[in-house]
This record gives C-alpha cells, sequence and structure tokens, in this order.
C-alpha cells in the first residue's frame, strides 16, 4: 500500500505557484487606485492669552497624602546648617580591646585612641575623630566637620 496516493510532478507545482503570483499582481494593480499628494494641514493658531493653570500645592514634609487620605505624615526637621547633620545621633554602644589598646564602639564602627572615620546616623553619615577612651564610663569625639568636641556616656 502507498503511504502517498498523490504524486505532485515539479512541474506542475511551478506552474501553478507562478499562475497564483500573475493572478496576485493583477488584482493588486488594480485595487489600490493611485494616491493624491499629501496637502498641508492648517491648525487654529494658539489663543493669545494661555490659561495659567494652579499649582500643586501638596507639600510631602506634612499633612496629608492626596492617595492615601487616612495616613499622616509628620514633618522632617532640616538639620542646622551651623552643625553636624547627625551630631545628635552619635551613640557609645560599648567597648572592646585591651587595657593597653582600649576601643570604642561608636554607632556600630570600632575606634582606637585618634583614628577617625565615617559613622552613620539617621540624618546622614558624620565624620568623627577618636580622642580619648576611658573604658567603662565615656569616650571624648571630635567632629571633625564643625571641630566640635562631644563626650559619649554608654546608655546616653
Amino acid at each position: 500500500m502507498n503511504p502517498y496516493p498523490l504524486r505532485i510532478n515539479g512541474r506542475w507545482l511551478r506552474g501553478c505557484a507562478s499562475l497564483v503570483c500573475l493572478l496576485g499582481c493583477a488584482f493588486g494593480s488594480l485595487a489600490a487606485p493611485p494616491k493624491a499628494p499629501a496637502t498641508a494641514v492648517v491648525t487654529n493658531p494658539p489663543p493669545e492669552h494661555e490659561t495659567a493653570f494652579p499649582k500643586s500645592e501638596f507639600d510631602e514634609r506634612g499633612g496629608k497624602d492626596p492617595f492615601f487620605p487616612l495616613r499622616s505624615i509628620t514633618p522632617v526637621e532640616k538639620p542646622k546648617p551651623g552643625a553636624a547633620a547627625g551630631a545628635g545621633y552619635l551613640v557609645l554602644q560599648g567597648f572592646s580591646g585591651t587595657v593597653s589598646q582600649p576601643l570604642a564602639i561608636i554607632n556600630g564602627r570600632t575606634f582606637g585612641i585618634g583614628e577617625e572615620g565615617d559613622v552613620p546616623t539617621p540624618a546622614g553619615k558624620v565624620k568623627i575623630r577618636c580622642l580619648e577612651i576611658r573604658p567603662p564610663v565615656s569616650v571624648a569625639v571630635e567632629i571633625v566637620s564643625t571641630g566640635e568636641h562631644r563626650e559619649l556616656r554608654k546608655g546616653l
């Protein structure tokens, strides 16, 4: 039994394909009339006096959010220009090291005597220098940007 009972001759297939192409070209040229050249579109001129739209008065630092009216927003105070941004957020967290070389942990960063570096605060990074470490009691630091001296006590 032959699985392909119908045999198609290659010459017959090419003839059908060329006939379809000729008919497509003939109907394509008859169907589309030639287009006229495009003309310029004239629009109305803008009015002489423009309407001024009111500016939005939404303040994201305080008040109400127009998209979530039940949520209240507390205003954030900007730091004073004369003081360091996060100097009020310096916290002495603990002591480590040896008796001869004590270390202090301030805002999660360890400092030795005379060492300086940036500490993270909620108001931004503050560069400090550790001046003196008195192990069970306090640490004396200097805020590099203002030259202000602070004494940090554990737990305060």
